[in-house]
């Protein structure tokens, strides 16, 4: 039934690398990168006063499509956050 899924599927692992990198399965009308930012504000709280993007590139490691984001915190850490959002770019 159209409509029935639910708009984003989130699984994997915590995000730190490749080999753990966090899934995102999305719906057709929901962007996988605002998907990836609601995730991180659940982690790190609100873009712009608690963290921050200093770049985000797309990469194709083994057939996988995966974006990297690197963040900065609040704190001035600097931190990454790997998606595997290969389910994004194939046809269901």
């Amino acid at each position: 039934m159209k409509g029935s899924e639910p708009p984003v599927v989130y699984g994997g692992g915590n995000g730190d690398s490749y080999m753990e990198s966090i899934t995102i399965s999305v719906g057709e009308n929901t962007s996988p990168v605002g998907a990836e930012h609601y995730y991180v504000s659940q982690i790190w709280g609100i873009r712009g006063h608690d963290w921050n993007i200093l770049k985000q590139q797309l990469h194709k490691v083994d057939g996988r499509h995966y974006d990297k984001l690197i963040l900065k915190l609040a704190g001035g850490l600097e931190r990454y956050a790997f998606f595997d959002i290969t389910d994004c770019f194939e046809p269901a």
